[in-house]
């Protein structure tokens, strides 16, 4: 007996190059359209950060009048795409404005004997209604961002703030997405390394400094940003200087592009003997095995191209798991 078709597909529409999205939605013809995030990606193609954002906003230009537009009201350039739709539109995110806002954001602390970061809780809200949302797998506060967006959608199809914030209390991101693992030693690892973008790696290197650490040191570890184009040079050497402003104890770059993070870190007041370049992401991590301590925190985030789940693959604590909970794993990566 063949299954009966899903009554609701969730799709992602991605784009390299423009009328992408034109192209996909006239396939796809969606009845919601979400807009996470506008951010200086895929800029060798698209060369400016407005560019992007109409690339996006084709999605919802082409909703029809009795669909819905979803927006996050903390990114301007997503926001704005409300007069470009006659769909229906339901924000959501940290403004005081969104329809649908999170407030009073705290991370919780380590889970008791893991030695792992116990995520995040914060008071959701929209119109009349509150809940508490309870996130122990997750942390970064732009991840929070994404489940407003998931409770957003919620809210359009009809399902009370409280049933939709319940279902999302198990949540856990996605392996190379933000993904705690437990490390070597009683670490703490961060794996962020399906992919890479200035957004996504400031966001990342956010989580490090807001995260608690006590005497424990906190490590980046960062690889190339791809498909950056003329804008290259320049947003690696912002991301160092992020780093240094962070916080961070050591600085380990991988990948011939991140020697700019090292260089923007440095002249940013971080120490040379605390920033390290490598060529490889696997000796990049056989060096860090000798460096860390019980309580240490290391996140990882690189462009695919740089294979940084091969660090993360040498410092957790059970490789035998590495096909569950890396991505790029089996034969066809090796």
């Amino acid at each position: 007996m063949r299954a009966p078709y899903p009554k609701i597909l969730v799709l992602e529409l991605g784009a390299d190059h423009p009328g992408d999205i034109a192209a996909l939605v006239e396939l796809v013809a969606p009845r919601v359209g979400v807009v996470t995030t506008v951010g200086p990606a895929h800029l060798e193609f698209f060369e400016t950060q407005d560019a992007v954002a109409r690339e996006k906003a084709a999605l919802v230009a082409r909703l029809p009048g009795h669909g819905i537009a979803v927006l996050n009201a903390d990114d301007r350039l997503v926001a704005e795409m409300r007069r470009r739709t006659h769909a229906r539109v339901i924000t959501y995110g940290f403004a005081p404005n969104a329809d649908v806002r999170a407030s009073d954001l705290a991370y919780l602390g380590p889970a008791a004997g893991e030695g792992v970061g116990g995520g995040m809780r914060c008071t959701v809200s929209a119109g009349q209604e509150t809940a508490t949302l309870q996130l122990p797998k997750v942390l970064g506060r732009h991840l929070v961002t994404t489940v407003l967006s998931a409770l957003a959608v919620g809210v359009a199809y009809d399902l009370t703030l409280a049933e939709a914030a319940a279902s999302l209390a198990a949540w856990e991101p996605l392996p190379g997405r933000m993904r705690v693992v437990a490390g070597i030693k009683g670490t703490t690892v961060i794996d962020d390394t399906y992919n890479s973008s200035p957004l996504a790696a400031h966001a990342a290197v956010q989580v490090l400094h807001d995260l608690p650490s006590g005497e424990h040191r906190k490590f980046a570890v960062l690889g190339d940003m791809l498909e950056l184009g003329a804008a290259s040079e320049a947003a690696h050497r912002e991301l160092g200087e992020a780093v240094a402003a962070s916080g961070t104890d050591e600085l380990i770059c991988v990948g011939e592009l991140a020697r700019d993070i090292d260089r923007g870190a440095q002249a940013a007041g971080m120490s040379a003997d605390h920033c390290y370049q490598f060529a490889d992401a696997a000796a990049a991590g056989v060096f860090l095995q000798g460096r860390l301590s019980s309580g240490d925190i290391i996140p990882v985030k690189g462009s695919q191209g740089v294979r940084l789940e091969r660090v993360v693959k040498e410092l957790m604590a059970d490789t035998q798991r590495a096909n569950e909970m890396l991505v790029r794993q089996g034969r066809e990566w090796e």
